[in-house]
């Protein structure tokens, strides 16, 4: 006996699905022993690279040797045509930053084939963190997911799933100039929060943690709205349970199949109900979690386009707060669109849109100051992410020594040369090993030879601990592509102790 999907809503009732995501999978859901987590940064367009790469050892004959050296060997920048040395990588050596250097690892030699010459603008945005560019004749195991998507789907087994966790995916982005639409494209696939805005977010993440909270203090225990949504779930479970696992026998495979897909997705409305109960519940009367307090609410009324620096850090306590109370576990923060012309002015920048900054940055004898000033400010912007981690105490270390903090971006220069190596920086422990030693080679430089995109944004999938993904026909495989084939080559060696 078969029944599709009306089927069952003509002799069980809506109800009865609903109760279905009920089955007892997530009854026993608790925290993972050794949390992971990740946040990506978008720094737009890339960095020229005469702003940071090494004069030694990339010339002569390391041209064509991978490296892995500590940072405290490598001089970046380069003098080009008689000017002084240009380096934007001498803000960690700011003394606000300096301590970070031990956090950090630098990559280099790594190119963004995942697009190619000719492709436009919002092509190259989405292939950032999707492997491929939006139109392609092989999208790749994951047609429909980026690879924040993919971690976030794959992070939790069984009951693993932490009870506080609101979802597995954050998407913030922040502004809507350029080509932002096309950028959040790029991240799809799932279920995940998407916020445009900073105190949207931490309503999106907070709201229903402190009920009845507006910047004070919230008052101990559930909502009585929450109360009757649990109880009414434990209605729906008791009466609807068995009654499903029963039709479940009768129906064939493909059926079942379709059946537990929709009954997982439904799970994720209905979980929502039961973390936020069971929040509140045990929350202390202060609001505050077992490693940091929530944060009071943002401005909403900051402008992205003059106060972009002042919000990523606002967006960067907020995730490291909903992280340490295990809110949320993967997130990206997309600045703004890289094709805005005269639209934006970059962040840092003295004058610097667009056309000045990504295409006219790059002179005979130097980087522009625009160019110059705009690298160094988004950097800047990224290492603050790095220090709202490390202020929150976790165990005998901080939050940083379990979170992966690491930059993408959608081209490596901004004159559209795709395949020049890019800068990313990866930072943060990445997840504490039982020896208490770092998971990632922090500290160091690491450049490879002709490497890609893809095989970085794998890596940090493996840095996860995700090395298998359902694909998107449902089959669980090894993780050693994201996006197109011809675009990868496997994780990046040695980027891990």
């Amino acid at each position: 006996m078969k029944f599709d999907r009306r089927d069952l809503i003509r002799r069980f009732g809506f109800a009865g699905l609903v109760a279905g995501t009920l089955m007892g999978q997530r009854g026993s859901a608790r925290a993972a022993t050794a949390p992971r987590r990740l946040l990506l940064f978008y720094t737009p367009a890339g960095f020229f690279s005469s702003c940071w790469q090494p004069a030694e050892p990339w010339a002569g004959e390391s041209a064509a040797k991978s490296l892995n050296l500590p940072l405290s060997e490598i001089t970046f920048g380069r003098i080009r045509a008689g000017n002084p040395r240009q380096n934007i990588l001498d803000v960690l050596d700011e003394p606000k930053y300096v301590g970070l250097k031990e956090d950090l690892l630098v990559i280099d030699g790594v190119d963004m084939r995942g697009i190619e010459r000719g492709d436009v603008h919002p092509n190259g945005i989405k292939a950032a963190l999707r492997g491929r560019p939006i139109l392609t004749d092989d999208p790749g195991p994951f047609p429909n997911m980026s690879i924040d998507r993919v971690i976030g789907a794959n992070l939790f087994q069984g009951t693993q799933r932490p009870v506080r966790l609101k979802s597995a995916n954050l998407n913030l982005g922040l502004g809507n100039y350029g080509q932002q639409g096309a950028i959040r494209d790029c991240s799809e696939g799932g279920t995940s929060l998407e916020p445009t805005r900073i105190d949207q977010m931490w309503d999106l993440l907070f709201q229903d943690f402190m009920p009845g909270m507006a910047g004070g203090t919230a008052p101990t225990g559930p909502s009585p709205a929450l109360s009757d949504a649990w109880e009414r779930r434990k209605l729906l479970s008791s009466v609807s349970r068995g009654e499903l696992e029963g039709l479940k026998r009768r129906l064939g495979a493909d059926e079942r199949l379709a059946m537990d897909r929709h009954l997982e997705a439904m799970n994720e409305i209905t979980l929502q109900v039961e973390n936020s109960y069971k929040s509140a519940l045990a929350r202390p009367a202060t609001g505050a979690g077992p490693r940091a307090p929530v944060p009071a609410r943002p401005n909403g009324a900051l402008d992205p386009k003059y106060d972009l620096v002042a919000m990523s850090g606002l967006a960067a306590g907020s995730i490291a707060n909903a992280m340490a109370h295990d809110r949320i576990r993967v997130a990206v923060i997309h600045t703004f669109g890289q094709t805005n012309n005269t639209s934006y002015w970059y962040p840092g920048s003295t004058g610097g849109y667009h056309d000045g900054v990504a295409h006219g940055g790059l002179k005979v004898a130097q980087v522009v100051p625009a160019a110059m000033s705009a690298g160094r400010t988004l950097l800047r912007m990224y290492l603050d992410i790095l220090l709202a981690f490390k202020a929150i105490p976790e165990g005998s270390g901080t939050l940083l020594d379990s979170t992966t903090v690491a930059t993408f971006s959608d081209m490596s220069n901004g004159d559209h040369l795709f395949k020049v190596p890019g800068l990313f920086l990866l930072g943060g422990g990445g997840g504490l090993g039982a020896s208490g030693g770092r998971h990632w080679r922090t500290g160091r430089y690491a450049k490879f030879v002709d490497r890609g995109h893809n095989d970085l944004i794998v890596s940090l999938a493996h840095g996860m601990g995700v090395t298998e993904a359902i694909d998107g026909a449902g089959a669980r495989q090894p993780l050693t592509q994201i996006g197109s084939a011809r675009y990868n080559n496997g994780p990046l060696p040695g980027l891990t102790a």
